[in-house]
């Protein structure tokens, strides 16, 4: 998939034009591997998969690699509307762009292209986000900082002064929600209550009021709530239930009508909603079947459908011969979007496994590899694989494919598609490595190890379920190690968890889908309370979605 862009445009939609874009067109060939992007107004930040970043603004023309003090290697990126912050991978913390108000937290004013940031360590921090002229840092310690322009209290006080360095908001903050050109934030509590602060001129804060610091929403549970997404104008939230809701400004609130208090986005009253994302007064919308909706500000093609004027209620925007059925990712900037192939948190057990280079069984090159992992990505015999790249192709070639394989991620475009081409496979690399792992939870003929299962000691029967040794080496610490202390060829293993056979199969459905699927038969409270005690029993890693899914299924089991 190669990602593509559209609307506001002097040079930053990193496409090759500074003219507005109507329609999404393809990035340049160096922006096709994708890992973050942020577009404020005029400028632009690509972070690609091999850590390379990219910026764009419209006194240094034409987009360009940048290179970083120290020749520090940036890891992740997020932008406002006229400044960003980079994170790099040693825990650095360059601001850049504008410091008219102070939003760049160094203490003054002054603009220069990096400004090192040091008031908070980045091991203490959850969330840095960017928005118009004000910045928010959110610590793991749950307290809520704010530094910049203060005009309309955005920063989350009474007064309306600027501040250049950050200053204490709130305390006991879980989540935090701004947009990258909002005056408005919301934020949810561990009480799972929902507050807000900042500008409210149109009701975009779910009320009327203008200059409001931190008020509760009364009405609002957080527990049912996936995201807010505040624009200028008007706010979004999303439900785990897969509902959308409103306010704000009638012309860019999805309704046609100015809605002083949330309310349901009616045109998806029947439309599942994955994911939602806005800009300075658009909005683009993705329900869960991958069609993609837009609507709202539209003067410089925000809509996507190459007309202008402003788009009062959705409209389906056909992307289905960009994404080709690939997972995607999206942003959009001030008046912009971008859709690009996501990078998913799901395949870095995976990744890890294969660095490890534990229990492996077969190699390329030198790269020591999992011959049924192998064999299910590229759909070909081991052998005719490797025989196909081995002499043909440096290790630096064969690094790149093979972090695909693990990953689904290209490190490479150029290095990657050499190889594919020789395989004669040219549209590998849209191979989705979601779907690959669900072929192999399917794949009962190729499962190479038995989990022994008994609900309890009293219980003579046992049962027996069937998976990937693969997998389990892969997804659990506990499994690592058993694998390590017992001999190659044991085929079997008794599970001594104590739980229901029914978790134990849920549990290990996920480490291949990455999802908890209830049947109508399942308990959800002994089920989630089974599966939270498995994250610790069975030593899964810290960026396993097992948690939010559980939560999922609390939020709906508290609704009915």
């Amino acid at each position: 998939m190669i990602p593509h862009s559209w609307g506001y445009n002097v040079g930053e939609l990193g496409n090759g034009r500074s003219s507005h874009t109507g329609k999404p067109e393809p990035l340049t060939k160096s922006l096709h591997n994708l890992k973050q992007v942020g577009i404020g107004h005029q400028f632009s930040l690509f972070l690609t998969t091999d850590n390379k970043l990219f910026g764009y603004t419209k006194d240094h023309k034409p987009l360009n690699e940048i290179t970083l003090p120290n020749n520090e290697i940036p890891e992740s990126i997020t932008v406002g509307t006229y400044h960003a912050f980079v994170i790099t991978q040693s825990g650095k913390i360059f601001g850049m762009g504008s410091n008219s108000h102070g939003e760049l937290g160094t203490g003054n004013k002054s603009t220069k292209q990096f400004h090192f940031f040091k008031f908070f360590e980045l091991q203490d921090l959850l969330q840095i986000k960017a928005s118009y002229h004000a910045s928010y840092f959110l610590l793991k310690n749950g307290k809520l900082y704010s530094c910049g322009g203060n005009t309309n209290k955005q920063l989350g006080t009474e007064n309306r002064s600027d501040s250049s360095k950050p200053i204490f908001v709130v305390g006991n903050v879980k989540n935090l929600y701004c947009g990258v050109s909002s005056w408005s934030v919301f934020y949810t509590t561990n009480e799972n209550e929902v507050f807000c602060f900042g500008y409210n001129s149109v009701s975009q804060l779910g009320f009327k009021g203008s200059g409001v610091p931190p008020k509760k929403h009364e009405n609002l549970d957080a527990s049912l709530i996936k995201k807010f997404v505040p624009a200028v104008q008007h706010s979004i939230y999303i439900t785990h239930s897969k509902k959308i809701f409103t306010c704000g400004e009638g012309k860019w609130n999805g309704t046609g009508v100015q809605q002083d208090s949330f309310v349901p986005l009616s045109f998806f009253d029947n439309i599942p909603v994955e994911d939602c994302s806005v800009g300075c007064q658009h909005t683009v919308v993705l329900s869960t079947e991958k069609n993609f909706y837009t609507f709202g500000y539209n003067s410089h093609g925000e809509s996507g459908f190459g007309d202008n004027g402003e788009s009062k209620t959705p409209r389906l925007l056909d992307i289905s011969g960009i994404t080709k059925g690939c997972p995607f990712q999206i942003y959009t900037g001030c008046n912009s979007t971008v859709i690009y192939k996501s990078v998913s948190t799901f395949s870095q057990d995976f990744i890890d496994l294969y660095e490890s280079g534990e229990f492996t069984d077969c190699k390329i090159g030198n790269r020591p590899l999992h011959k049924i992992f192998v064999e299910r990505r590229v759909d070909k015999p081991f052998e005719e694989i490797k025989n196909a790249i081995e002499g043909n192709f440096s290790q630096e070639e064969i690094k790149v494919f093979c972090h695909w394989i693990y990953s689904g991620q290209i490190n490479s475009f150029d290095l990657f598609e050499r190889i594919c081409n020789h395989l004669q496979l040219p549209n590998l690399g849209d191979k989705k490595f979601e779907d690959d792992l669900i072929k192999m939870e399917k794949d009962e003929d190729s499962k190479d190890f038995t989990l022994i299962v008994q609900d309890d000691e009293d219980d003579e029967e046992e049962e027996e379920i069937s998976v990937h040794k693969f997998i389990l080496q892969a997804k659990s610490g506990l499994f690592r190690t058993m694998f390590r202390d017992v001999k190659e060829e044991t085929q079997s293993v008794k599970d001594y968890s104590g739980k229901t056979i029914e978790s134990i199969e849920l549990l290990i459905k996920f480490f291949y889908t990455n999802k908890i699927e209830l049947t109508a038969d399942d308990d959800p409270i002994l089920i989630v309370e089974e599966l939270e005690d498995s994250i610790t029993y069975y030593q899964l890693n810290e960026y396993s979605n097992l948690s939010s899914e559980l939560n999922k299924i609390k939020s709906l089991n508290q609704k009915k």
